[in-house]
This record gives structure tokens, C-alpha cells and sequence, in this order.
């Protein structure tokens, strides 16, 4: 299955602070969303996931068709 990848998307908070956004999601069309946000960077290796890494691998998720968008919190 093709991905698209977008990086540093900024998403608009109704009091105007701007969070930037990576957003992982199938080239074709809609598809159901999982929302990772935290402060210690969206910026992280994804591809090996595992019990030591802060989240899992993205890879399984995006496979099994799920779009997957991860923000930066506030402060960060």
C-alpha cells in the first residue's frame, strides 16, 4: 500500500497557536485516523517501534490502512 508523508503540516488552534503536524496517510482517499500527540518531538524514528521506543511502529497501522497524524503539544 503507497503513503503519503507530510511534515511540519501547521494545524490552527481556535485561540490561533499554531501546532505543527507529520501526517502519515494512504495515497488513496479517506481512511480511519489515529491521533499521537506529546511533547518530546513528532519528529522520531517510527520504523522500528518496540517495547523500548516511546511509540510503536507506524508501519503495522499504516498497512492495515489507518492514516496516522502525530502533533507537537503546546510548548514544544
Amino acid at each position: 500500500m503507497k503513503h503519503v508523508y507530510e511534515h511540519d503540516v501547521p494545524v490552527t488552534m481556535r485561540d490561533g497557536v499554531v501546532l505543527r503536524t507529520n501526517i502519515w496517510r494512504p495515497a488513496d482517499g479517506a481512511a480511519p485516523t489515529l491521533l499521537l500527540r506529546g511533547p518530546y518531538g513528532k519528529d522520531g524514528t517510527y520504523s522500528s517501534g518496540g517495547p523500548c521506543s516511546l511509540f510503536p511502529s507506524l508501519l503495522p497501522f499504516l498497512n492495515a490502512g489507518y492514516a496516522v497524524v502525530h502533533q507537537d503539544v503546546r510548548g514544544t
